[in-house]
């Protein structure tokens, strides 16, 4: 059984697709976090080639933005043939995100993502932390 206390993700249990819970105390930790358990739940096979994508995201609020950062980030993964293990803000506010991925080019995924869900997707804050719970359509 994996120690949960040392990591801010849990895959959750779901019949058919990629179901994952991450927290953090800020934007930057949260999606950083999501990057970490999105590895562990589609295992990929790295190659040694590193990418960095910038992106600019827009959104009508602030759960709607992180919405579009996934959407972009599978889009990225898909059209790169990567896969991303660290997120860099430069610019954040509740409408707009602006930074960088930084990953490498990927032989395969085990699992592959085909797209975020809004089901069961929610953004909330609960004493000194932000929890995301989100679906990936795998």
């Amino acid at each position: 059984m994996k120690n949960l206390a040392s990591k801010n993700y849990e895959i959750l249990e779901h019949p058919a697709d990629l179901k994952i819970k991450v927290w953090g105390k800020n934007l930057e930790e949260i999606l950083n976090n999501i990057l970490l358990a999105i590895k562990e739940g589609t295992r990929p096979e790295l190659l040694k080639e590193e990418i960095v994508t910038p992106f600019k995201i827009e959104g009508e609020n602030f759960e709607n933005l992180i919405f579009n950062f996934l959407a972009e980030l599978v889009y990225q993964m898909d059209l790169n043939d990567s896969f991303y293990e660290k997120v860099k803000i430069k610019k954040s506010t509740e409408k707009k995100l602006e930074g960088e991925i930084f990953g490498q080019k990927v032989k395969r995924f085990t699992t592959e993502i085909k797209g975020v869900t809004w089901y069961e997707f929610s953004f909330k804050k609960e004493k000194d932390k932000f929890i995301l719970i989100v679906v990936f359509d795998v």
